[in-house]
């Protein structure tokens, strides 16, 4: 593992609504050196730790990214049956690129991997949304990994670029019967909290554990 300020991270995903936190923070965190992400277009913002990289739709879809000592490969991939068009373009995202992500994270020698899945993740569920998450879940164990965390938020709370009002009325309701949602920059601390722990194995947190561990350093 690299020194503390030479860092060298890869973050997958970082245009949806967790992956633009977590790079926000990566970007002002002094022990971070480089941030490298794979990106459809353009980065919205230069940095001069940000590495973009272009998005291979196709598999294999990592192995252009460069052979450099990365520390620690962060996955924030996913998006939702609406906005794929149908279940098999949603399952290709969230549960055969992670695990390609994955595949990649092993075959370079990377030691820590850093997964946001969903809250209720289950292989045998018959949500097929759960259920996706569930397999994605379960083909990254079976890699082995050395440190592998699987991140498992409730509903996200956040403004999203595009407008989902079934979410914004969830947003309101849900802490009114006593459900705890997930501010999306408490994920992104946590998650980023993962890179610099000792933690080895294959581990699962829960939406529960996530802010309990955020309210314990605040």
């Amino acid at each position: 593992m690299s020194s503390i300020g030479d860092f060298r991270i890869l973050l997958a995903g970082a245009s949806g609504l967790t992956g633009q936190a977590v790079l926000r923070l990566l970007l002002t965190d002094e022990r971070v050196k480089e941030v490298h992400t794979p990106l459809r277009g353009p980065p919205r913002n230069l940095h001069p730790k940000l590495h973009p990289h272009p998005w291979q739709s196709q598999a294999p879809r990592f192995q252009h990214l460069p052979s450099i000592p990365f520390d620690a490969v962060l996955c924030c991939l996913g998006t939702t049956i609406k906005k794929a068009g149908t279940r098999e373009a949603f399952r290709d995202i969230d549960r055969d690129a992670v695990q390609d992500l994955g595949q990649w994270t092993k075959d370079r020698g990377i030691s820590r991997l850093i997964v946001v899945s969903s809250a209720g993740a289950d292989s045998r569920s018959l949500s097929f949304y759960l259920r996706t998450k569930g397999e994605m879940e379960e083909g990254l164990q079976k890699l082995g990994i050395a440190a592998t965390s699987i991140l498992r938020p409730g509903l996200l709370l956040g403004e999203r670029e595009e407008l989902r009002p079934a979410e914004r009325l969830s947003q309101w309701l849900l802490p009114i019967l006593g459900y705890r949602g997930m501010p999306v920059d408490t994920l992104a601390r946590f998650m980023i909290s993962k890179i610099f722990d000792s933690q080895t194995g294959f581990q699962i947190v829960e939406n529960r554990d996530i802010l309990n561990q955020d309210l314990k350093r605040s």
